[in-house]
Parts: structure tokens; C-alpha cells; sequence
């Protein structure tokens, strides 16, 4: 009888783990690089964050939101992120995006860009967290908590 309940968790080990495989191969598939935007010249960055991966997926760096004179950008800073197929940019008040304002595709897996955000943008009603976002896998790869700048 254990000899045959060893074989079924086995055989679902081994199942879970090419589905994670596969899942993984899936995510990694390259994304176009885009234009690289340098970092605004004036500006108050308003709230701050650090990246950080997931156990499947490398994200690092660092993203700001900054008040222009006549726009609010968030702004990646020395940003890094593993490839996949369909990645998002979120800003989204939790880890899991079930509300969220969509502020486009992944523009590039490494440097320095920005998105304009909306002219109404407030975290208190948006949210604090950025997330990247595998859409088609529905696979978080990293997130960042926007915090109150110490400058802003």
C-alpha cells in the first residue's frame, strides 16, 4: 500500500514539476527592446520603490514617480527583468492584479524609460504597487512598493 501511494505522489512531483518547466520556458520567450529614455532633467520624484523578483523570476532595480511640470511619469532606473512572452507594467493597490490601471507593455528588460501616467494618478486611490506582470501565464515576475519620497 506505501509502495503504491510513493508511485502517486511521484507521478504528481514529476507532473508539477514539467508544468513549472514548461510554464518557465513559456515566460522566457524574448521581448522586443525598446527606446531607452533618459532621466528627466527637473522634476520632484513624489514616491520611490525597489524591484524585487518572485522565486521564478529575476526583476531588480529601481522606479520613482516624478512631477514634471506639466505631466507625472513613472519613471525605471537601472531596471532589470527576466523575458517573457506578454509582460505588463500594473500599478495596482495589491500583489494580485484584480484592480489595476494598465499602463502598457513591458518597454524593455533592462536601462533606464518611463510611462506617462493619468492626469487623475493619486497612489491613495491607484495603488502602491508597481507589478510586472506576465499576462498570458498569469505570472507575477516582480513588484516594487511605491513609498513616500524623503525628497517629496
Amino acid at each position: 500500500m506505501n509502495w503504491i501511494l510513493h508511485q502517486e505522489n511521484q507521478k504528481s512531483l514529476r507532473w508539477l514539476l514539467i508544468s513549472m518547466l514548461l510554464l518557465t520556458i513559456a515566460c522566457q520567450h524574448n521581448i522586443e527592446e525598446a527606446l531607452m529614455l533618459p532621466l528627466p532633467e527637473a522634476g520632484e520624484v513624489m514616491y520611490e520603490g525597489n524591484f524585487n523578483g518572485t522565486r521564478n523570476y529575476r526583476v531588480s532595480g529601481k522606479v520613482q514617480v516624478i512631477q514634471l511640470e506639466d505631466k507625472t511619469i513613472l519613471q525605471f532606473i537601472d531596471f532589470s527583468s527576466s523575458s517573457g512572452p506578454d509582460l505588463k507594467v500594473y500599478i495596482s493597490p495589491e500583489l494580485s492584479p484584480s484592480q489595476f490601471i494598465h499602463l502598457g507593455d513591458l518597454k524593455a528588460l533592462n536601462g533606464v524609460f518611463s510611462y506617462a501616467l493619468p492626469d487623475d494618478f493619486s497612489i491613495e486611490q491607484s495603488g502602491s504597487f508597481v507589478l510586472i506582470y506576465c499576462e498570458r501565464f498569469s505570472a507575477l515576475f516582480g513588484s516594487a512598493e511605491l513609498m513616500k519620497s524623503e525628497n517629496g
